[in-house]
């Protein structure tokens, strides 16, 4: 009887095991189908969805979770809209009649959200919003050992209102995508901003505390000078972090001092947002050329063509537009000046199209020091004319 009693005992444990294992896997059923349904409208690629925090209104360093359920996946983004983004239709610039990605990964992205998941984000320190996205600060501490992480995410208040959307778009998302990608496979890099994470709309990277414009601010405000090899080490820190871009047939199509971090005594190369991979033409196999350009302030040699109606303007290799602008961080390096000035930007652009350069100062030109010869002759290769005679960043 006793041993009857335990069977039935046990009979019933297991169907009671079983009613709530079936259970659960109905109630996963039903979330995995909501999830599936989210990631037909923008996230077509994500497989989660990272934390999400709320920022207090009275102090954006308090953070505090929000509640992730199944409601705030659904309402989270506008579900009339059911179309999967295929982002080579975001690429501008290229004739897409005769040119193609030179690789498939280029419109593809590779998150590991679960690094995200993992991490305590009411703990974050809020650090500075840019016109794009904000950056909290990460810490982790292992056996006594501190290591800093920057989180950067998206805007939705952003105070360049004028400027941007805040919903989350196709567009926005190919941001993150190129981002992260772009850091992710030039990864052996030591002169680009190490990736950690990346997911939907937020990566984690290396923290790094200094910007270049904000050092050479300071710098300057001090009048503190540097010496011409640690001006030419500062050079080629630059020119390897836009060569190691290019090698991965990528362009960074945003470059200025503000995109260079200082991290273990090297100025890296970081946000990839405005990335732009090179295109291949179909018929002749090589490197597609840009025909049309983003409109922007600080542009290189072929875009002030372009934009001026000049005659003798040719369509030009992504890699080799963006060498000239190269060369404008170069002549800030040698120089400490900015290649456009505040006033007087129209006939700025007309000397440049003319064939012009920015002057060197006289001293500069007048001291026999190999470290300026070396960068004199770098900028010389960068504002090479001819585009098809510009040597490569590798080169320079």
């Amino acid at each position: 009887l006793s041993n009857a009693s335990s069977f039935v005992g046990v009979m019933v444990m297991l169907a009671v095991v079983l009613l709530l294992a079936i259970n659960h896997k109905i109630s996963a059923i039903r979330h995995i189908t909501a999830a599936k349904s989210l990631r037909r409208v923008h996230h077509s690629f994500v497989k989660r969805y990272p934390r999400t925090v709320a920022i207090s209104t009275s102090s954006p360093t308090i953070l505090t979770d929000l509640p992730y359920t199944i409601d705030f996946q659904l309402n989270s983004i506008d579900s009339s809209d059911l179309t999967e983004p295929y982002f080579p239709d975001l690429v501008k610039g290229y004739n897409m009649d005769v040119c193609k990605p030179k690789h498939d990964w280029q419109s593809k992205s590779f998150p590991n959200c679960n690094m995200f998941h993992e991490t305590n984000l009411s703990e974050m320190k809020f650090l500075t919003s840019g016109s794009q996205r904000s950056v909290f600060e990460l810490s982790e501490s292992i056996d006594g050992n501190v290591n800093k992480f920057v989180y950067k995410s998206i805007n939705y208040n952003s105070r360049y209102k004028f400027r941007i959307s805040y919903d989350v778009t196709p567009e926005r998302i190919n941001r993150e995508r190129k981002d992260a990608l772009v850091s992710e496979r030039t990864t052996s890099s030591r002169f680009i901003a190490s990736l950690h994470a990346y997911c939907s709309h937020a990566v984690i990277m290396d923290h790094a505390p200094r910007v270049m414009n904000h050092y050479n601010e300071k710098r300057l405000a001090r009048n503190i000078t540097i010496s011409p090899l640690d001006r030419l080490k500062i050079g080629i820190q630059i020119a390897s972090g836009v060569a190691d871009v290019h090698s991965v047939d990528f362009i960074h199509d945003d470059l200025h001092e503000q995109q260079f971090l200082y991290k273990d005594g090297l100025f890296k190369l970081n946000d990839f947002n405005y990335a732009k991979p090179m295109y291949v033409d179909k018929n002749a196999n090589k490197t597609c050329t840009l025909s049309k350009f983003r409109n922007r302030r600080q542009a290189s040699l072929e875009e002030l063509q372009y934009k001026t109606g000049y005659k003798g303007f040719t369509p030009v290799e992504p890699d080799k537009m963006e060498v000239w602008l190269m060369g404008n961080l170069l002549y800030t390096i040698l120089t400490d000046l900015q290649v456009w000035n505040k006033k007087g930007y129209e006939d700025q652009v007309k000397r440049i199209v003319a064939g012009k350069r920015p002057r060197i100062p006289i001293h500069i030109l007048q001291r026999n020091d190999p470290a300026y010869a070396a960068l004199i002759n770098a900028l010389d290769m960068c504002w090479t004319y001819d585009w098809k005679e510009r040597p490569s960043a590798r080169a320079i």
